[in-house]
């Protein structure tokens, strides 16, 4: 019951699921990941392809191709391998779960600047056909998306739940019990975010300081807000060719013990943590 009191929050959005998909209330006791692959009508399937990957082919890498070079090695295809590699003077793994870079105990003032991909997995996996291959209609889950996008835009609570479905696919596609299980396009959607991150990163080089790489985005540093300019060109032509969307956002102070744990804080003395 304590439990219950401090997570209410949980059990409402696990309501909202099936109010939004109109699920018999019974259902309450699956989890999340569960009613994911209930709402786009999954079916199990036998894949044996885990590591045939697909490097995107919207990719425009030269200075860090070593690293696509990596992936695209037979021998590296395996959980167990990580290349720890230097990028943009700041130490990088990639690996087969997500891109980790951050200049260790670091801390400064200035104009930092947060890019970070709006809805990054659920993109690549509409943008590069990455959904799982168990979900009978694809579509539906684009319809999510946009539907998603436009209760967002109108500041309509009732698009948490349809984040919960677009955020939870990813995590279900490597969930061996789950009826989206589909190990391949998990990795064709964590590599492919890596690699279009490090190609934004080395467009970026020069015009700006990196202090962190992570899953869906960048914190950079820049000297003036004319060069914001200067990045957000960049970005757009990024933008533009991968079918990614990008977000800014404008801090202060960071203090940095390394990529997962970090407080930035806004002009306005506000902060995230």
């Amino acid at each position: 019951m304590e439990v219950f009191i401090n997570r209410t929050e949980e059990f409402e959005s696990h309501l909202s699921l099936l109010k939004a998909f109109k699920l018999p209330l019974n259902y309450i006791n699956r989890t999340k990941a569960q009613l994911s692959a209930i709402i786009l009508g999954a079916w199990r399937q036998h894949h044996d392809d885990e590591f045939d990957i697909t490097i995107p082919d919207t990719l425009r890498i030269k200075k860090y191709k070593h690293i696509v070079d990596w992936y695209e090695t037979i021998s590296n295809r395996n959980y167990s391998k990580q290349l720890e590699t230097e990028v943009a003077g700041v130490p990088h793994i990639f690996a087969w779960g997500g891109l980790h870079g951050a200049v260790d105990q670091y801390s400064g003032e200035g104009i930092f600047v947060n890019v970070d991909v709006s809805s990054f997995y659920p993109a690549i996996m509409i943008e590069y056909d990455f959904l799982s291959r168990n979900v009978s209609e694809p579509k539906k889950y684009r319809e999510i998306r946009d539907t998603r996008l436009k209760l967002k835009a109108e500041k309509n609570p009732m698009q948490a739940p349809y984040k919960i479905v677009l955020n939870g696919t990813y995590g279900a596609m490597k969930d061996k019990y789950n009826q989206l299980y589909d190990p391949l396009m998990a990795n064709n959607v964590c590599v492919t975010g890596q690699l279009l991150l490090l190609d934004l990163i080395e467009h970026l080089e020069g015009h700006c300081k990196l202090i962190q790489s992570n899953t869906d985005g960048l914190f950079v540093k820049i000297n003036s807000m004319d060069e914001l300019d200067t990045i957000k060109s960049i970005c757009n032509e990024w933008e533009n060719r991968t079918r990614m969307k990008l977000d800014y956002e404008i801090f202060t102070k960071i203090y940095q013990k390394d990529v997962n744990n970090y407080i930035v804080i806004h002009e306005d003395g506000s902060y995230e943590s």
